[in-house]
């Protein structure tokens, strides 16, 4: 998976100029001018729903909160994908061939031509399955400086209201762990490291320009600078204890299960002592 090419990260570069009128040094900026627009208000409504939201409800606040957050943290997971257009007489052609995943995403939907067809371009999210690997890359790493605070404030609440899923009915248990497993599945170990070297100030110029921005355009919705990723340590190991304790639960109750089975199985199948 490609990152934002050079030439689409200077498509938005700012160029501020100085009281002289004299411009300063240009700034690179890799998200687009509508999502810098909706950065904070995503920020706001991840960061409410997720903390406020009820757990226990189907498609609840929370849960569509949660969905939004996840496809935000991996824009790499978008594939993008033709369609036909409709030709001067209104008729559509043939199926187009299919595409590999692009850095295209960040480009609006394009529109082709190839012999008498034409077909438009349009980013697809492939949802990833809550066990595969995340396809991070440092490639993205001045995205995840641009959106640092969606990948660090809604991790921390998440771990503690996680804590609320139901780990102890079967079909809950599945669904509980599969939603923990989607969010923890994101934070890869090159990702982790990109995070903690930020929040640990050892970033490079340009990095900490980047964070700058995002903090500005955050605005009042902006948090404090001293949160770490280890101060989410607490919080994930009691809720993997959590997990743990009522996995344990549920083999012993089901082993109760079996033990009473065996008894009813012999005490009419005719071999009770």
């Amino acid at each position: 998976n490609d990152a934002p090419d050079d030439d689409n990260i200077d498509k938005n570069m700012d160029t501020p100029e100085n009281n002289d009128g004299s411009a300063k040094i240009r700034i690179p900026w890799c998200l687009t001018t509508p999502m810098t627009a909706v950065q904070p208000y995503i920020y706001n409504y991840i960061r409410l729903a997720l903390a406020c939201g009820p757990i226990h409800v189907a498609n609840s606040i929370f849960h569509r909160a949660l969905q939004t957050w996840l496809v935000y943290l991996e824009p790499w997971n978008y594939v993008m994908k033709k369609r036909i257009l409709p030709s001067s007489n209104g008729m559509r052609g043939s199926a187009p061939p299919p595409t590999n995943r692009a850095g295209e995403f960040w480009r609006n939907a394009a529109a082709t031509v190839a012999s008498s067809q034409r077909y438009e371009l349009y980013p697809s999210y492939v949802a990833p399955r809550p066990h595969s690997k995340s396809a991070y890359t440092l490639q993205w790493e001045a995205y995840v400086a641009s959106n640092l605070h969606l990948y660090t404030v809604p991790l921390s609440i998440f771990l503690k209201r996680a804590r609320e899923f139901d780990f102890s009915s079967n079909n809950d248990h599945t669904r509980s762990l599969a939603l923990v497993q989607r969010v923890l599945r994101i934070y890869n170990k090159p990702l982790v490291d990109v995070i903690n070297k930020i929040v640990n100030k050892k970033a490079d110029a340009v990095t900490q320009t980047l964070i700058a921005r995002h903090e500005e355009n955050l605005g009042v919705y902006s948090p404090p600078n001293d949160w770490k990723l280890s101060s989410c340590q607490g919080d994930a190991i009691i809720l993997l204890e959590e997990i743990f304790m009522q996995h344990r639960k549920r083999l012993s109750e089901m082993d109760i299960i079996d033990r009473w089975g065996e008894k009813i199985d012999i005490l009419f199948s005719g071999n009770a002592v």
